[in-house]
């Protein structure tokens, strides 16, 4: 069994790293950094219009990592992983538009995952695109 499966998936910690697999080159700029806001948007369609999912890394090796983005995403959506967006919990946390607040909360199965939640309706969009932006102003990018 690898390590991603014998993780326990307690309380996220606040200093504890999430990844976000970026499967689109459009998604993130490798010379600069830059990573898309859209990236965190939640989906617009389908049940899981309120909620980003995320990974768990904490204490995870790079070449584990990819492993995990590997074997838990990219599998999973049939699309090879690019680059993924790092970020610690307070990044989402701390994140307010209005009256939203993001949190971050552990979701398994899989194990390892996790969904940033608190998110507006799908009719928000402006408070949507002001946490995507947030969200994107704490992560950092980390290329394939």
């Amino acid at each position: 069994m690898s390590a991603p499966d014998r993780y326990e998936d307690g309380p996220i910690s606040d200093t504890e790293r999430l990844s976000r697999f970026i499967f689109d080159q459009s998604a993130f700029t490798a010379s600069t950094g830059n990573i898309n806001f859209r990236l965190f948007l939640p989906p617009r369609t389908g049940e899981h219009t309120e909620e980003v999912s995320v990974m768990r890394t904490e204490t995870l090796a790079e070449d584990a990592v990819w492993a995990l983005g590997q074997k838990r995403v990219s599998q999973v959506s049939g699309r090879p992983v690019r680059a993924r967006a790092d970020f610690t919990a307070p990044a989402a946390k701390d994140r307010r538009a209005g009256s939203w607040q993001l949190d971050v909360r552990p979701s398994v199965p899989p194990p390892r995952h996790a969904l940033v939640v608190g998110w507006p309706p799908v009719s928000e969009r402006e408070a949507r695109k002001s946490l995507a932006q947030q969200l994107r102003q704490g992560a950092s990018l980390v290329v394939l």
